[in-house]
């Protein structure tokens, strides 16, 4: 079962295709360059663009926040109404409602939760099923890479909004934190890439690849800053983990933009606060509005001991394994979900309607079989002693004004709010550690369990719950056990709870570096970053001994993506291994000078990229199957007479790279199968003699690597350039193979699984009698069957190349001289 498992997500990798970072670098693409060249002009409107990516992703992150705490603050206080509990400051009576009241509030919570899970359900299936879960994977998987459809149009992006607000809102173990990444990515692109009537012309120069990943990159960045309020924390988590391929021209640009995107928030956040307003006047930028986990209550000040780095450890490992058990119960969910709930549209809505219904009811029962508690006051430290901000605190079945119940205060509040009150410091006794493991048992499997159904929600948001609940659980039993007679002021449990959110969100995640600097910014405790590290790194620790992927890696894995990590050429075994070891051979080339008819058949293989060679086998460079199928679309047969009056409708190559995006865009397989194969049929023999000049198309500067370049530094050569093709070449130039993501990816899983072997003659050349060939996997004969590159099912006889006359050849030497 488990190989069934892998084989199928295998084979679902041959759906996509690669990127091409590079523009293809040929006759036009000169003459393009000449006629505009980079003025000062664009680096001003490039400044402005990451500026306007900035604002509007934190736009759209202050409505996201502003009407999830709208509708959360409207059903937490509606609750209260019905059982007959104020939420201020007045006497509460002695009858809780009685047993209706009870019913009538159980209804009304779990109906409206219900109801906006399912309504953010209908729109992902019946409208764009693209925009279901985070998005954060299908961003990692463009951005190192892969070709993915449909991923940043204008309609996800609507509906992904709509359905994260609804399904937020509706009380589940999700947050928005994932969504907001996606859509800032999308802004990125729609911003830029998309044809607008006003500034069009000015865009236009922004229309090509290397900046389109650059503004995705961007938005991205400034989705993690509006999210969290983390400018920095953005810029490096982007580059340690969406980014694969990172430019370093663009750090000071993308830094603008986050601090535009932090700024844009803060300032709304200021004076707005669940679209009511908060008193203060617009520019005054308070604390509460900055720091997104600022704790509810501070009744001590906690200093730094050395100790710490004890409970430091106990934590990490802790979250770490607890991190594993949360990855493999969500891919255990989701690989049941992929066989059973997504093949129909109505089981994809009713399971997050039972979600909700029994998620919503054990949320509201549970905290009814559970003690009250006296509500925290301020300490005199602080200057009052009245009561703190019962706005958050469920009063719920107790009847004292002064009263709580500290598991309906985690259960009935928002994610980020129950964050705050687990942050709380000098609050020993809040929470009960049976309540924490609870609440713990319930919010992890709901949150593992609901994390990939139909809609669009995040994780990052339950990670740091999960983590806050294992950290104060911890604190809380160590107060327990620790005698009377000892200060133990520095062991708070708020701070114990930090560790424990770090730790665990760095265990289903692996980050570091960006993950310590995030925790800072949402909490402002920097004095605690000694701790901090040592329970990341712990936790992280573990985590890579039990699970070898994150959870991000393990279901864009799971995708069926052809995702390149990084890293894996330094392990052992690479280096004994070349580049004709991995690369699909026979390569399928075409001349400069190339018939009608055989471009026809090269394009019926399901190889992107095809060398282009010289009449005597020398490598000239590479073209691309979308620029073969443009050109043999746009092409006007009855103008082709000779080889010598040869000539297309496409010329210029502006035009023709917008027409590549536009076939990009819509070409798989099944695009040959259609008109292009419609066309092709139709040739007569004279219009399949005929020749295309392919010279002014020809990108002339493709990546190469000798055949006995050694693997290990071909891969790092491969991910550290962006490649999509790489042309294997032998010591005459001519090529011999071709090196894609997807070989790599297969030669990883081979190295891994041992099934590799090497050969010692690595300097034979093909055909000689003394090359000793590896394996039959690794054989260059089979490898174009058992490639990931090349399906054994499908087989298309190639037509030898014609030999020319005399004249043709003439006429292609003297091409060749003049050019």
């Amino acid at each position: 079962m488990e190989a069934f498992r892998k084989d199928s997500e295998r084979s679902a990798a041959e759906d996509y295709d690669g990127l091409d970072y590079w523009e293809p670098y040929n006759q036009d693409r000169r003459a393009h360059i000449l006629a505009n060249h980079v003025s000062s002009k664009k680096t001003l409107w490039k400044w402005v663009l990451f500026a306007l990516i900035g604002f509007v992703v934190a736009v759209i992150s202050i409505c996201m926040r502003q009407s999830v705490e709208r509708i959360v603050i409207f059903r937490f206080k509606t609750i209260h109404t019905v059982l007959d509990v104020p939420s201020g400051n007045n006497t509460a009576s002695s009858d809780a409602g009685g047993d209706p009241a009870y019913f009538v509030a159980w209804v009304f919570w779990v109906l409206t939760s219900m109801i906006l899970i399912g309504c953010s359900a209908a729109v992902i299936v019946y409208i764009e099923p693209k925009a279901a879960g985070s998005g954060l994977p299908e961003v990692m998987a463009y951005l190192n890479g892969v070709q993915l459809s449909r991923v940043f149009s204008l309609r996800v992006m609507a509906v992904k909004f709509l359905s994260c607000f609804l399904a937020v809102s509706s009380g589940l173990p999700v947050g928005p934190e994932g969504p907001m990444i996606h859509l800032g990515s999308m802004v990125g692109a729609f911003l830029t890439q998309k044809k607008h009537h006003i500034l069009n012309d000015s865009l236009s120069q922004f229309r090509n690849t290397v900046d389109r990943r650059a503004f995705i990159t961007c938005g991205a960045a400034a989705g993690v800053s509006a999210a969290f309020g983390a400018p920095v924390g953005g810029l490096l988590f982007v580059m340690e983990e969406i980014a694969s391929f990172w430019d370093r021209s663009l750090t000071w640009l993308i830094f603008f933009s986050t601090m535009t995107s932090f700024f844009t928030v803060a300032c709304i956040n200021s004076v707005v606060h669940g679209w009511a307003s908060t008193g203060h006047i617009f520019g005054e930028l308070v604390e509460e509005a900055q720091v997104l986990f600022q704790p509810e209550i501070v009744l001590t000040t906690v200093n730094l001991n050395l100790l710490i780095i004890i409970p430091s450890i106990i934590i990490g490992g802790v979250c770490g394994f607890l991190a594993v058990v949360f990855t493999r119960l969500n891919l255990s969910v989701v690989r049941w979900r992929k066989r059973v709930v997504n093949k129909k549209k109505w089981r994809r809505v009713a399971e997050p309607l039972l979600i909700a219904f029994v998620y919503g009811s054990l949320s509201f029962l549970l905290p009814c079989i559970t003690s009250c508690e006296k509500v925290p006051r301020l300490s005199s430290f602080q200057g009052t002693e009245a009561p703190t901000n019962r706005n958050d605190f469920a009063q719920f079945i107790c009847t004292q004004n002064d009263e709580y119940s500290p598991l309906a205060t985690l259960t009935l509040n928002s994610g980020e709010n129950s964050v705050r009150h687990l942050f709380s410091k000098g609050t020993q006794g809040q929470f009960k550690p049976g309540e924490l493991a609870t609440y713990l048992t319930l919010f992890l499997f709901f949150s593992a369990y609901t994390s990939g159904s139909a809609f669009s929600t995040g994780i990052v948001i339950p990670m740091l719950v999960i983590g806050s609940v294992v950290g104060r659980f911890c604190g809380e039993v160590f107060h327990g056990l620790a005698p009377s007679w000892a200060d133990y002021t520095w062991s708070d449990p708020g701070l114990f709870a930090l560790l424990g959110s770090a730790a665990f969100f760095a265990g289903v995640s692996r980050l570091t570096v960006s993950l310590a600097v995030i925790m800072l910014e949402i909490s402002h405790e920097i004095k605690f970053l000694p701790p901090i590290m040592i329970s990341i790194m712990v936790s992280k620790w573990t985590a890579d001994y039990k699970e070898p992927s994150s959870l991000y890696h393990s279901l864009i894995h799971l995708m069926g993506v052809p995702f390149m990590e990084s890293g894996k050429e330094k392990e052992m075994g690479y280096e004994l291994f070349t580049a004709s070891s991995v690369m699909s051979s026979p390569a399928v080339t075409v001349r400069e000078m190339e018939y009608v008819g055989r471009l026809f058949s090269v394009l019926a293989t399901p190889h992107n990229g095809f060398p282009v060679v010289s009449k005597s086998g020398r490598l000239k460079g590479i073209i691309l199957r979308v620029q073969l199928e443009t050109l043999l679309e746009n092409i006007d047969l009855s103008l082709i007479r000779s080889a010598r009056d040869s000539s297309v409708s496409v010329t210029n190559w502006h035009e023709l790279v917008q027409n590549m995006q536009t076939v990009e865009a819509t070409s798989t397989r099944r695009y040959w199968r259609t008109s292009l194969m419609e066309k092709g049929a139709a040739l007569t023999d004279g219009e399949k003699g005929s020749k295309i000049k392919l010279t002014p198309y020809v990108n002339t500067s493709p990546f190469t690597v000798h055949k006995n370049f050694r693997l290990n530094l071909t891969r790092t050569s491969f991910q550290a350039m962006s490649m999509r093709h790489l042309v294997v070449v032998d010591s005459s130039f001519a090529p011999v193979g071709m090196v894609t993501r997807k070989d790599l990816i297969s030669m990883d899983r081979r190295i891994a699984t041992r099934e590799a072997t090497y050969d010692d003659d690595v300097d034979s050349e093909p055909g000689d009698e003394g090359a000793a060939v590896s394996s039959p996997w690794m054989s260059p004969k089979n490898r174009s069957a058992s490639s990931p590159s090349a399906k054994s099912s499908f087989h298309v006889e190639l037509p030898l190349l014609p030999e020319d006359g005399g004249e043709d050849e003439e006429e292609e030497e003297e091409e060749e001289e003049e050019e």
